[in-house]
C-alpha cells in the first residue's frame, strides 16, 4: 500500500532465491520522498524509515547487518511454516509504531537455518510522507521501538538488571543522556540527534521492562 515495485521485482526475488539456494529473499527499499528532505534527515535516520540499500552486490545475510524489512522481502511457504507466523503483537497497531516483527521474523529464520538472499537487483520505492519527516516522529519512532525491544529481550536473556531492567539498558540510557546534554552545545547536529533518539529508545525500553515486572509478564506472546 505505501511501495511501488520496479516491473521485475518479484521475477528477481524469485531468481535470487534460486540462485543461492535460498527460502528467502529480500531487495532495495529506496525513497519516495513526498516533500521536502529537511537538511538534518541524514543516513541515521534512514531505516527508521524502513529504507534499505546494502549496496549492489548480492550476498546471503548471515547477521543482523543485513536484517530485511517487510516493505522488500519473499519467503516459501515451507520456511514460514518452520518457524511460525509473524508476531502480530509486534509492529504498528493504532498509534503505536514499536515495530520489530521484521526483525523477530529474521532472527528466528536464521536460528532456524534458512538461507536468506540478498537481491540488490529486487527493488521497491517507499513512499515516506512528510509526516514521516519530522522530529516528533523520530522521538515517537525510537520511544516505541524500545518498547517492542523489550518484549522480544525476556528478562532471563537479558542478563542482570533490576526490576526487570537489564543493567545495558539503564546504562545505555544514562551514557546516552550524557552524550545529548554534552552535545548541545555543539555545532554538530547528527551527533546531537542520535543522542537525543537513542534516549527516546532507552525510555521505551526501561519503561516497558517496568511495566512487564509489575504485570509478571516474561516477553511478547507470538500469536
Amino acid at each position: 500500500d505505501d511501495v511501488h515495485p520496479d516491473p521485475q521485482w518479484l521475477s528477481r526475488l524469485r531468481a535470487a532465491m534460486g540462485t543461492s539456494n535460498a527460502e528467502c529473499a529480500f531487495g532495495k527499499i529506496l525513497p519516495r520522498w513526498m516533500g521536502e528532505r529537511p537538511a538534518w534527515l541524514g543516513r541515521f535516520f534512514l531505516p527508521q524509515l524502513a529504507l534499505l540499500d546494502y549496496g549492489d552486490a548480492p550476498v546471503l545475510a548471515t547477521s543482523d547487518q543485513h536484517l530485511f524489512y517487510g516493505a522488500n522481502v519473499a519467503m516459501t511457504k515451507a520456511a514460514l511454516a518452520r518457524v511460525g507466523p509473524f508476531n502480530v503483537n509486534l509492529g504498528n497497531r493504532g498509534t503505536q509504531i514499536g515495530g520489530e516483527e521484521d526483525t523477530d521474523m529474521f532472527n528466528r529464520l536464521l536460528a532456524a537455518g534458512v538461507r536468506i538472499a540478498y537481491a540488490p537487483d529486487a527493488v521497491v520505492h517507499h513512499k515516506v510522507p512528510v509526516e514521516r519527516m519530522r522530529l516528533g516522529y523520530f522521538r515517537r519512532w525510537h520511544f516505541d521501538h524500545g518498547a517492542a525491544e523489550a518484549h522480544v529481550t525476556p528478562p532471563g536473556a537479558a542478563g542482570r538488571g533490576v526490576l526487570g531492567v537489564p543493567f545495558w539498558a539503564i546504562r545505555g540510557l544514562l551514557g546516552h543522556g550524557a552524550g545529548y546534554l554534552a552535545a548541545l552545545g555543539s555545532p554538530d547536529v547528527e551527533r546531537r540527534l542520535k543522542h537525543q533518539m537513542k534516549v527516546m529508545y532507552g525510555l521505551g525500553m526501561v519503561s516497558a521492562k517496568l511495566r512487564m515486572a509489575l504485570r509478571g509478564e516474561d516477553g511478547c506472546r507470538r500469536s
